[in-house]
């Protein structure tokens, strides 16, 4: 009894912590949404295909250099929690020699690699490109530090204020100097006032520890269980990034922005799976040190039950209003964007398995090598053909065919580890139910376009937001209803909806 009472309130806890860290990450998700939309109607398409190899750069370098030390700290934190200023110290000191490393490779061989990426054009913007990876690597784990002692809400607000700065700083600053420079100068200034922001969190509230003998010993283990994941990281970067580095080989800045483009991730969709994912960590950390395994997986299924529901319907949601949604977004120029945009939907399904987090609790980062590995050596030979043969959209397939493959060898690791097969380690069973269903009313709504009152408003051309809200809220509305009333899931049992009515019907009564 005391067992099922705790898991409930562990569930409620999880719940709790998500919610907070998602809604905070959605909402600096809509500032984030704003500056795309801007710089694509201020700059060319060959400019914005310039800023956008830029940033092509800092992401690869970025994901590369913290090398897991930031990840490894929910797992550190969360299971020597005495220590923690060591650990946040020891993670401070890594990330400024390797960023001060990098700054000096991107200044140095600034042409070389210019060559190597095919784009003369960025060779200007390396070294400031280095000097913004630096300032970002030093605060990296600031939402870390909260996220690992329970304080999602505090994350939260971390991650809003600090989208908010970089939109404000980007913007103004590609408004005064009118070219990419104000861009890269923009984040550069956004990067410094929350590296700022962290060393004073950090002075007064967590404090620094370095003892040498102490800050080494806590540093082996950190490298230990970083190595694995800074390799898996390196490999794993490099083959999901792969698809963008060909494009970069054979296209020139304006096909690369139109594939930019299209390679754009349904908003707040990945904010909430990789919200669950890193607020799921720390408690899947203790329930499996406990070896509670069958509590975790009741608590597992029920998340990805959720993650599934969420993702199944906005999958089928998206590929009915791909092109409205792109070009309304990003204007008409990229309607070749559209279909890159639809095949790389089919990422949803692997996202919303969280395939690597139950890897990640029990410390194997080495299985998460592994798979990544395999997928890094399919992925040179596979992109080339595929980019060299079907263009853009096969570096599109590329991307999906890669992601398949890592999330498949993950999984099958952790079924290993954990002795069970795939149907206890996910709940296929309500997953084939929620994906039948969804394909149902996609085929239905698919079909009656041609037929229907949608079409007629096609006709009378309204505006892509009204077609788009159209079928959005007839889709979602029956997914819910069809979902509850065919007891596959019912959202109105979750406790944040319960809440949310409970409040809004003491409101009305008021």
């Amino acid at each position: 009894m005391n067992s099922n009472n705790n898991l409930t309130n562990s569930r409620k806890s999880l719940s709790s912590q998500i919610a907070y860290y998602f809604s905070g990450r959605v909402i600096a998700q809509i500032f984030a949404l704003i500056v795309p939309l801007i710089l694509v109607r201020y700059f060319t398409p060959s400019d914005f295909g310039l800023f956008r190899q830029v940033l092509l750069i800092y992401v690869i370098f970025f994901r590369i250099l913290p090398f897991g030390f930031r990840n490894a700290l929910y797992y550190f934190i969360s299971n020597d929690f005495e220590n923690k200023a060591i650990y946040t110290t020891n993670t401070f000191l890594f990330f400024l020699f390797i960023g001060l490393i990098n700054f000096l490779f991107l200044t140095l061989f600034k042409t070389e690699i210019a060559l190597f990426f095919n784009s003369p054009e960025i060779e200007l913007y390396l070294p400031l490109c280095g000097i913004y990876i630096l300032l970002m690597l030093l605060s990296c784990h600031f939402e870390v530090l909260f996220v690992s002692i329970d304080k999602a809400e505090i994350a939260s607000y971390v991650t809003v204020s600090s989208e908010i700065i970089r939109s404000l700083s980007l913007v103004c600053l590609v408004f005064y100097f009118s070219s990419v420079s104000g861009a890269i100068y923009g984040l550069i200034t956004f990067s410094l006032l929350r590296l700022i922001a962290f060393i004073f969190y950090n002075l007064k509230y967590y404090s620094s520890s370095f003892k040498l003998k102490d800050n080494l010993f806590k540093f082996k283990s950190q490298l230990n269980y970083s190595l694995p994941m800074g390799a898996s990281s390196l490999i794993g970067t490099t083959y999901k990034k792969i698809d963008r580095v060909m494009i970069l080989a054979f296209y020139n800045p304006e096909i690369f922005a139109i594939y930019s483009v299209g390679s754009y991730h349904v908003p707040f969709l990945n904010l909430l799976f990789n919200s669950t994912g890193n607020v799921t960590i720390p408690r899947a950390v203790t329930l499996l040190k406990e070896n509670k395994v069958n509590p975790f997986l009741k608590l597992w299924h029920s998340i990805i039950i959720r993650m599934s529901f969420v993702g199944l319907g906005s999958f089928f949601i998206f590929q009915l209003v791909a092109e409205d949604f792109i070009t309304l977004l990003f204007t008409e120029q990229y309607s070749e964007s559209v279909v890159i945009f639809q095949i790389g939907l089919f990422l949803i399904f692997a996202h919303m398995l969280l395939y690597g987090i139950i890897l990640r609790s029990m410390g194997l980062t080495r299985d998460v090598f592994k798979s990544n590995f395999i997928a890094f050596v399919v992925s040179i030979p596979l992109a080339y053909y595929m980019v060299s043969w079907h263009g853009i959209h096969g570096a599109a397939i590329t991307a999906v065919c890669l992601f398949y493959i890592n999330a498949f060898l993950q999984i099958n690791y952790t079924r290993i580890r954990l002795e069970k097969s795939f149907s206890e380690i996910l709940p296929v069973y309500s997953m084939m139910k929620l994906f039948s269903l969804s394909l149902i009313l996609f085929y239905v709504f698919f079909t009656l376009q041609d037929f229907t009152v949608i079409e007629l408003f096609n006709l009378a051309e309204l505006n892509k937001i009204a077609r788009i809200l159209i079928v959005g809220f007839s889709f979602i509305t029956a997914y819910i209803y069809l979902s509850r009333i065919l007891g596959i899931f019912d959202i109105f049992q979750e406790k944040f909806i319960r809440d949310f009515l409970k409040n809004g019907r003491s409101q009305t009564n008021k």
